[in-house]
């Protein structure tokens, strides 16, 4: 933090406590402080007021991480004084050390009544790049609008992108090169859905978008220094009952045998399989076993996006 003047200090209080050397009741002065990181450190303030230019102008900025703090020696990392001139802007920079977190500006003047007043936060710089995509159609469980039971369907059974390093076996429970995961919302309607990945380091990945019953998406991507990284829209296609990234004969079986079984096979009874409800009705029947068969004659294996 700045090491303050007995001046300075003085200063800090009248703005903090008064709101500032008042003088002019007509008087106001609106701040609005921009967010900086550590690769910058500079922190740019806007204000707005109906100062003459010769009245003197006091800005400050102290750390304020719960916004209950007051300024004082211990917090404060930037304090001046300037006549008002044309000035619209005040610019300064947080110096090595300043911790990260949320700060306060104030600002006071000879012809201000209420002191102005904003807050910024000073984050840590990006150090890698963003990874980011949607998914197309997200909700195959039918339109949510105003269903509930199709919000709880789609709610209980959501997409997960998960980014792996390059060393990753194809194995949806391999913890150990497993980079990051996150929960796409599938209950908001049949829109895209977006997902993101943020301070990736340079290298080579996996991504995956799996839905439990539809083929998991792959694509290998490369992410080098500086360069953000769009994927673009990837749609989820049915019939992956197994969960071997292919549609074959065998998850043909699986929805067979899930529809032979006695019992209630709607959503929410014991008997439900959400890897054999292919068409997203909310129940199992002979329709589920025709939509398999259609995506079993269309799979051709393109579904992974990875160079051979």
């Amino acid at each position: 933090m700045k090491t303050l003047t007995k001046k300075a200090i003085v200063l800090a209080s009248a703005i903090a406590v008064a709101g500032t050397f008042a003088v002019c009741a007509a008087s106001y002065t609106s701040l609005s402080a921009a967010d900086t990181t550590t690769a910058t450190k500079s922190v740019s303030v806007d204000f707005a007021n109906d100062l003459v230019s010769t009245d003197q102008i006091t800005i400050l900025a102290y750390y304020d991480p719960a916004g209950t703090a007051t300024p004082d020696a211990t917090n404060i990392v930037y304090i001046d004084q300037v006549e008002k001139g044309a000035l619209t802007n005040i610019t300064f920079s947080l110096r090595d050390g300043d911790a990260t977190g949320n700060y306060k500006v104030l600002m006071g003047g000879s012809g201000v009544t209420t002191a102005g007043a904003d807050t910024f936060t000073y984050a840590a710089a990006q150090t890698g790049s963003t990874v980011s995509g949607s998914v197309d159609s997200l909700v195959y469980f039918g339109d949510p609008a105003g269903d509930e039971f199709m919000i709880q369907l789609n709610a209980d059974y959501q997409t997960t992108a998960t980014l792996w390093n390059e060393n990753w076996a194809w194995a949806m429970d391999d913890t150990t090169n497993k980079v990051a995961s996150v929960v796409v919302d599938s209950t908001t309607g049949l829109t895209n859905n977006t997902f993101s990945f943020a301070n990736v380091p340079v290298g080579n990945y996996y991504l995956t978008l799996n839905r439990a019953g539809k083929c998991t998406k792959v694509v290998y991507i490369s992410v080098v220094q500086g360069q953000d990284v769009a994927v673009g829209t990837k749609a989820l296609i049915g019939a992956d009952t197994n969960g071997d990234f292919e549609v074959t004969s065998s998850d043909l079986g699986v929805v067979v045998r899930a529809f032979e079984n006695p019992g209630n096979t709607e959503y929410g009874t014991d008997q439900f399989n959400v890897l054999a409800d292919e068409n997203g009705s909310g129940d199992m029947s002979s329709a589920d076993v025709g939509a398999v068969v259609r995506a079993f004659e269309s799979f051709d294996g393109s579904y992974i996006e990875v160079p051979q």
